[in-house]
């Protein structure tokens, strides 16, 4: 077995493992849930969600298959994303919503997305009548 010198390891993979070192429980059980690619290079590229059991996803993984015979088609191809902002660890760049394959594969052929910021807070019940303290009349 060979051992890399550190300076030969990928950046991909240098910042998969800062982010594990950052973010261990990503990486330790949870479940994968597959995202909804849509266009003409659909085909080439796998993508999924990781989160752990009953929680919003934290981590998004993406890969292209073959990066060039997809170049053509990915300027039409996109990625449909978890609620949140999404940030790629390599590249810096930021995401809602959705990612062109142009802007996801241009210059790498897999990317990691991190959820930016702080997941969003459950929702609120709203007030009733009865816990706000005013009385409501039933219709005539």
């Amino acid at each position: 077995m060979t051992r890399r010198a550190p300076s030969d390891v990928p950046q991909e993979i240098k910042d998969i493992l800062r982010l594990r070192a950052e973010r261990p429980g990503v990486f330790v059980g949870g479940e994968y849930e597959p995202l909804h690619i849509s266009g003409p290079a659909q085909s080439h590229i796998i993508g999924f969600a990781r989160a752990q059991s009953h929680s919003l996803p934290e981590i998004l993984c993406l890969g292209v298959r073959d990066q060039h015979a997809a170049s053509n088609g990915w300027r039409d191809t996109h990625i449909t994303l978890p609620f949140g902002t999404w940030h790629d660890i390599t590249t810096n760049a930021l995401f809602q919503d959705s990612a062109s394959g142009t802007d996801l594969f241009n210059t790498q052929s897999t990317c990691i997305l991190v959820r930016s910021g702080h997941a969003p807070a459950p929702p609120h019940p709203l007030p009733t009548a009865e816990s706000s303290g005013t009385e409501t009349s039933a219709p005539e």
